[in-house]
């Protein structure tokens, strides 16, 4: 399988894997995230293929299985689109990027 073109624009294309798979590098790693301008692809990309391991698109494992049996979410008021991030406080779509708090 070819790479896709975002992971090659991608601000951890030239990091350190590990900052990415290991646990104690999870803030590290998130930092890291909410930088690149290619976290919406990467989370796509993660919840699609069920990625278990590592960060990817700014979230844990277990962040991605709580999007993903999050059932009937709220919608981007932005964009409509219902891919949401919350970590509780607040929420981010992750196609435009914007947030709001809950």
């Amino acid at each position: 399988m070819q790479e896709p073109l975002w992971q090659k624009r991608a601000l951890c294309a030239g990091a350190n894997p590990e900052i990415f798979e290991d646990p104690d590098h999870v803030e590290t790693a998130k930092a890291y995230c909410s930088r690149c301008r290619v976290q919406p692809s990467c989370l796509d990309f993660a919840l699609s293929f069920s990625e278990v391991y590592g960060i990817w698109g700014g979230t844990t494992d277990e962040e991605r299985r709580a999007l993903k049996r999050g059932g009937e979410r709220r919608s981007c008021p932005g964009c409509a689109n219902r891919t949401l991030f919350s970590d509780g406080y607040s929420e981010v779509c992750v196609a435009c990027g914007l947030s709001w708090l809950t």
